[in-house]
C-alpha cells in the first residue's frame, strides 16, 4: 500500500493535488483506538506508585523505546554510547574497584511481576513502614557508592571493605522487610555470615542468585 501511494503521488500529484491531499488525510485517520490503549497500558507499566517521580520528557522517551524498539532495528550498543555521551553520568563517572565476588545460584524459580506486586501491596497496606525501608535502601546505595570510590583509590586497604560489608548486610535486611527474599537466600546469607562474609540477593530476589563479597586476603 505504501509503494502504491508513493507511485500515485509521484505521477499524479500535479494533476489531482487537492484530491490526493484529501485521500492522504483520510488514510491517516485511525479506525480503532488500539494504539491509544496500548500507549496508556505502557504508561501505566512505566509510571507506577513505586516509580512516580519521572518527568514528562523522560517518561515520553521510555514509552517511545517500549513501543517502538521491537518494531525497529535498534542497535543497543550505539544507543547506550549516545546516552553516555549526552552528559556526565554518575554510574560511569564513578571509578569502580575490582571486587572478588562469589555468585551463588539458588536454583529457585521466581516471578519478578509477583514480587513487585507484593511490594506494591505492602506499600499500600503499610506505607509508614515500607516507605522508610525504601528510603533506607536508597541511603545505603548512596553510601555504598562513596565506599566503592574509596576502595578504588586504595584497593589493598582491607579496612575499607568492612563498611561495604555492613552495607551489604543492611541492604539484605531491608530487602527482607520488603518481602523479596527467600528461605534459601536467607540460608545462604547466614552461611556466609558464619564464615565472616556477607551476602545478599541479586535482581528482584525471591530466588535466583545471591552474591557474596570476598575481601582481599580472605581464604575460602
Amino acid at each position: 500500500m505504501q509503494l502504491l501511494w508513493g507511485l500515485i503521488w509521484k505521477y499524479h500529484k500535479d494533476k489531482f493535488p487537492n484530491l490526493l491531499t484529501l485521500a492522504r488525510l483520510a488514510l491517516t485517520s485511525t479506525v480503532h483506538t488500539a494504539g491509544c490503549e496500548r500507549g496508556f497500558s505502557v504508561q501505566n507499566q512505566i509510571l507506577t506508585k513505586l516509580r512516580n517521580r519521572l518527568n514528562v520528557e523522560t517518561q515520553s522517551k521510555l514509552m517511545r523505546v517500549k513501543l517502538c524498539c521491537l518494531e525497529r532495528n535498534v542497535i543497543v550498543e550505539k544507543a547506550l554510547s549516545v546516552w553516555r555521551k549526552s552528559k556526565t553520568r554518575r554510574a560511569y563517572a564513578l571509578k569502580m574497584p575490582n571486587l572478588k565476588v562469589l555468585l551463588i545460584n539458588t536454583k529457585v524459580e521466581r516471578s519478578t511481576r509477583a514480587l513487585v506486586q507484593g511490594v506494591r501491596d505492602k506499600l499500600q497496606k503499610y506505607p509508614d513502614i515500607i516507605n522508610p525501608a525504601l528510603d533506607s535502601i536508597d541511603a545505603i546505595s548512596k553510601e555504598s557508592v562513596q565506599i566503592l570510590s574509596h576502595i578504588a583509590s586504595n584497593p589493598q586497604q582491607s579496612t575499607l571493605y568492612e563498611p561495604l560489608m555492613e552495607m551489604i548486610l543492611m541492604n539484605q535486611l531491608q530487602l527482607k522487610v520488603l518481602g523479596v527474599s527467600h528461605p534459601t537466600l536467607d540460608t545462604i546469607c547466614q552461611s556466609c555470615e558464619e564464615l565472616g562474609l556477607t551476602a545478599k540477593l541479586t535482581g528482584a530476589g525471591g530466588g535466583g542468585c545471591a552474591y557474596c563479597l570476598i575481601p582481599p586476603g580472605n581464604i575460602m
